[in-house]
């Protein structure tokens, strides 16, 4: 059993994590995996609290379940999250269906291209709100068009202010590799992904210095990326939620769980999706003291304002929103992201 718990593992990793990040390691012990948070791989801002952590870790989790099927094992997920110990998932033999979801697990991609403005099927979007079994979970769609160009407009922000705050411009610079050679030794977050032009890509380039970013700023670049990145995300098919009514670190991860079966019943249908939730991470970090001292007042004021818009359009005044996708089709990504090998321990 320990050779086929390495093999879940190694097809589980990928997971999406929030600048590739990765923030797992394991432990294999008689017919169980234990799952751990590895938290100094992600330092950043949005990661208050490890809340994005556990979402990426509740990605995986749904990956070990779905991967279990192909070897023929059930699993029962006991959500744990003590210390940096997230989750033990206990295994046991069965003959099973594969779940047809695992054909998609290496497959499923950020695509950060435009999208066509087209609507995808009713009967897709049943399909995911279908696959919600979380109790304090809900699912909300948004296809309107002019719907869709606010949340773009509100996520957008986010791009300001990540050039604007040195902590964020430094977490994310630190993490992207530029050439591919570079991307198969660090395996971070791959400069191609980000889909840029060759003059986008230059001035990107020079964007890593912060004097250089600085400068810029003074002339409105954060602003004119902001700008310009409202106008990719508007081109989508439709916006997604996942939202909740309460707040806690089981939410989080049952969060993550949720969003990466959606996404795999997407990349099945050729649907592609990218991750807009910069914004709602931020506003989990300004919730606390402690995040509150990391921005400056104007920074504030764009979150907590940029989240209100995105609540009131998704309706739910009531509701948390936990995770936020742009979805739609289109071509396929120029590169994806790479994984670290898995760190297991055994006995």
């Amino acid at each position: 059993m320990e050779q086929d718990l390495i093999k879940i593992i190694n097809i589980s990793i990928y997971a999406p994590s929030g600048d590739n990040s990765q923030p797992w390691n394991f432990k294999i012990k008689n017919n169980s995996i234990f799952v751990y948070n590895i938290s100094e791989r992600d330092r950043s801002l949005y990661n208050f609290n490890n809340n994005a952590a556990l979402i990426a870790i509740g990605g995986l989790l749904t990956n070990i379940r779905i991967a279990a099927s192909h070897f023929n094992y059930t699993v029962e997920i006991k959500i744990i999250n003590n210390n940096n110990l997230v989750a033990e998932c206990n295994f046991k033999k069965d003959n099973i269906n594969e779940d047809e979801l695992f054909l998609y697990i290496k497959t499923r991609q950020t695509n950060r291209k435009p999208y066509k403005q087209k609507t995808p099927d009713k009967n897709i979007f049943k399909q995911l709100l279908i696959a919600n079994i979380y109790e304090h979970l809900k699912i909300e769609i948004v296809t309107e068009s002019n719907l869709i160009t606010r949340i773009a407009d509100a996520c957008s922000v986010n791009e300001q202010i990540v050039l604007e705050n040195k902590k964020l411009h430094d977490f994310l610079f630190n993490h992207i590799t530029w050439t591919n050679k570079e991307d198969m030794i660090k395996k971070g977050f791959y400069i191609k992904t980000l889909e840029l032009n060759g003059p986008q890509a230059v001035v990107f380039k020079l964007l890593k210095s912060w004097r250089i970013n600085s400068f810029f700023n003074k002339i409105g670049i954060s602003k004119f990326i902001a700008k310009e990145n409202a106008k990719l995300y508007s081109e989508s098919g439709a916006m997604i939620a996942i939202t909740s009514n309460i707040i806690d670190n089981k939410i989080f991860i049952e969060t993550g769980m949720l969003m990466q079966r959606l996404w795999l019943i997407a990349t099945k249908h050729e649907l592609y999706m990218q991750p807009l939730t910069g914004i709602t991470f931020l506003k989990n970090t300004i919730n606390s003291s402690d995040g509150i001292k990391e921005f400056n007042s104007e920074h504030l004021k764009l979150i907590e304002s940029s989240y209100k818009k995105i609540k009131n359009i998704f309706n739910n005044n009531d509701e948390h929103i936990n995770f936020i996708f742009r979805v739609g089709y289109a071509e396929k990504p120029t590169a994806g992201t790479r994984r670290l090998n898995a760190e297991i321990a055994t006995g």
